[in-house]
């Protein structure tokens, strides 16, 4: 799960000032870049601060560092993600929370795109009773366009010692213009089978907008989020913020 940090500030700052008008290839990655399936490269940095947490004073604070990489295998494109999770501090203490990879295979259809394939996590080890280092499932997931909307749904499974997640994150976005986007953001909504419970239940809104700097084209973001499942310890008020490298293919 997302926790936060003092970079909020910042990134908040920078994606107010960006200068820069988005022209046609700025619109066409600012679709790209929410959406899971697209074959878009970009190298990701955000901060996500808990401002409160449910029944539990504290507060928590992640980094996260995700990279996206399409390529093609199988006569098919793929797109490798991997995302690493850094607690900077808080009532979750710190250190790497997680690795996570994955390898989506993305197939084209009239309507839009769908994409399967395989999915792995490293975490820390939960001690006797609790979750395992390692877990394996998959992941599988639609988007389509409806002119200016994104609509989809994309669903990770993983499974281990003591853990049995499923994840599903709702995909809808929609292209105000000038590079600028509102979405849901990352609205993940894991289901514990091992409890038979939904872990959270995120009410989350992003606004992104791409520009280039000296030619590069990134992406600033923001995303507060509200967690209606009351569980103890869980996040309740959380703000995430942070940019991404675009790379268009060809480039």
């Amino acid at each position: 799960m997302i926790r936060r940090s003092s970079a909020v500030p910042w990134a908040v700052l920078l994606l107010a000032l960006a200068p820069v008008p988005a022209g046609a290839e700025e619109e066409t990655l600012a679709e790209q870049a929410v959406d899971p399936t697209a074959s878009l490269m970009s190298l990701q940095l955000f901060d996500n601060f808990t401002a409160d947490l449910w029944q539990q004073d504290g507060t928590s604070n992640e980094v996260l560092f995700r990279a996206a990489i399409p390529f093609r295998a199988w006569k098919a494109p793929n797109i490798f993600r991997a995302t690493v999770t850094y607690t900077t501090g808080g009532v979750r203490g710190s250190g790497i929370e997680s690795a996570q990879l994955f390898d989506l295979v993305v197939i084209p259809e009239s309507w839009g795109r769908w994409g399967l394939g395989p999915l792995v996590s490293f975490q820390r080890d939960g001690g006797p009773g609790g979750p395992g280092p390692f877990a394996a499932g998959f992941a599988v997931g639609f988007t389509m366009k409806l002119g200016r909307w994104l609509i989809g749904l994309f669903n990770q499974n993983l499974f281990g010692r003591n853990v049995a997640i499923s994840q599903l994150q709702p995909i809808l976005a929609y292209q105000l213009g000038d590079g600028w986007t509102l979405s849901l953001g990352d609205a993940q909504f894991p289901f514990d089978w091992n409890g038979m419970d939904l872990v959270a239940a995120p009410l989350s809104v992003q606004l992104g907008k791409v520009v280039e700097i000296a030619g590069q084209p990134v992406r600033f973001f923001v995303n507060p989020q509200y967690n209606l499942v009351n569980r103890a310890g869980a996040d309740r008020w959380t703000i995430g913020a942070g940019f991404a490298f675009l790379v268009p293919s060809g480039t």
